[in-house]
């Protein structure tokens, strides 16, 4: 399922009632699916707040799941930025606010890929789909 956004926070409960509705066709469990959105929500604001600077831009998006697996494409043509080397896995609470969706989102997700490819920010989260859907 593909869908673009507009890189603004006013967009983020549109983004992820979509990743949302789009999960409730799988088995997911209300801990696994927390996990998902927090995630989501995390890389969205990240592009809305830095990639573009004060400009609005636009956020491709693309959700799968295949063998149990979640997968959620996020490609945007704003700074690179790669996440995934984004150093502060010694993130703890009461330090600074900077990094904290980044800490969550590699601690939630089972596997992060990055690329930088034609001008364009591509990040792929991962995550197995784990017990029943509990809405």
């Amino acid at each position: 399922m593909y869908r673009k956004f507009k890189s603004s926070s006013d967009k983020l409960s549109e983004f992820i009632s979509w990743v949302e509705s789009f999960l409730e066709n799988f088995e997911c469990d209300s801990v696994c699916l927390h996990h998902v959105l927090v995630s989501c929500e995390e890389m969205f604001l990240n592009i809305c707040n830095y990639a573009y600077d004060d400009e609005i831009g636009e956020i491709s998006v693309e959700i799968s799941v295949h063998d149990k697996i979640f997968k959620i494409s996020i490609s945007d043509s704003g700074i690179k930025f790669d996440p995934v080397s984004y150093v502060n896995e010694n993130y703890h609470p009461g330090e600074h606010i900077g990094g904290l969706g980044i800490f969550l989102t590699k601690k939630f997700m089972d596997k992060i890929e990055y690329k930088r490819e034609d001008g364009r920010n591509n990040l792929v989260l991962y995550k197995k789909l784990e017990g029943d859907f509990n809405g």
